[in-house]
């Protein structure tokens, strides 16, 4: 201690507060330096996995714990942090267009994200498209082989729309378009996208299909008690359909396109409706 300095004292200091702290608050970490136990553990950094800390603006304890309560919160598998929306959004672009790619944006999207597509990205040969989010159906004559990526924002900034977005994902499926939604208002409370955004499975279940059927008068559920009995099946046309003995089935599919089987688009919500009043007679 005494062949040091105070400044070197103050920032090596040996003492060390006890361990087992516990609070319902997370502790804040503010910090841009890393300590390292030595040069070796420096060099055999990994910044790109959340292993270990490696600079203060990769990660922190505070804001790793903030990530994964976040990914919860929205039903994600990963969250990184960003300092601002505009950053966020730039992130996305610069991970996935690339020189010649398209990207196509609702025309009451949050702004930063028009104004970035329209003075930084064409700088950089990366075109893009607005679309009316609320005609599903005109997206479809919007989308060229260069288009890549198509923005989803619901509700709308400022204007507050909220778009079809079951039917405007079932245009990207089909074209095979990266989506990306700016679910700032929904906040993982009034809406979590990673159900919706699911092929088929519970997600489609409890986000399209279940309220538009109780809307109708109609009950659904993924699973009967021992005692009920089905007054119809809805099954996915791609796979296998359990025996329903005398129980009417309806068949739905995936895919926009009718492959003469009978089945029904499952986001076709009138065409659903019809098959499922002539099913069970009302």
């Amino acid at each position: 201690m005494a062949d040091r300095s105070l400044p070197t004292t103050l920032i090596h200091h040996p003492y060390q507060p006890p361990a087992g702290f516990e609070a319902p608050q997370v502790g804040v970490h503010k910090a841009s330096t890393v300590i390292f136990p030595d040069v070796a553990s420096l060099r055999a950094r990994d910044w790109k996995h959340k292993a270990g800390y490696t600079y203060g603006l990769h990660g922190t304890p505070t804001t790793f714990t903030l990530e994964e309560r976040i990914a919860t919160l929205e039903g994600g598998r990963h969250c990184v942090l960003l300092p601002s929306g505009l950053a966020a959004i730039s992130l996305v672009h610069l991970g996935l267009l690339d020189a010649g790619d398209e990207v196509l944006i609702p025309e009451n999207a949050y702004g930063p994200c028009r104004e970035q597509a329209q003075h930084e990205l064409v700088r950089w040969g990366i075109g893009h498209r607005l679309y009316d989010p609320l005609q599903p159906e005109a997206l479809r004559g919007l989308i060229t082989p260069k288009t890549r990526l198509l923005w989803l924002e619901a509700p709308g900034s400022v204007t507050m729309e909220f778009p079809d977005l079951a039917a405007l994902l079932a245009v990207a499926r089909e074209q095979g378009l990266v989506v990306a939604l700016d679910n700032t208002w929904g906040a993982g409370l009034a809406f979590q996208p990673f159900d919706l955004l699911a092929d088929g499975g519970s997600g489609w279940m409890r986000t399209f299909l279940r309220p538009m059927l109780e809307q109708a008068g109609y009950r659904a559920v993924e699973r009967l008690k021992d005692d009920e009995r089905p007054a119809l099946v809805l099954a996915q046309a791609e796979g296998p359909v359990a025996a329903a003995g005398a129980t009417p089935v309806v068949r739905l599919r995936a895919s926009v396109a009718d492959t003469g089987d009978g089945s029904v688009y499952r986001y076709d919500r009138e065409g659903v409706l019809q098959a499922v009043r002539q099913a069970v007679g009302r």
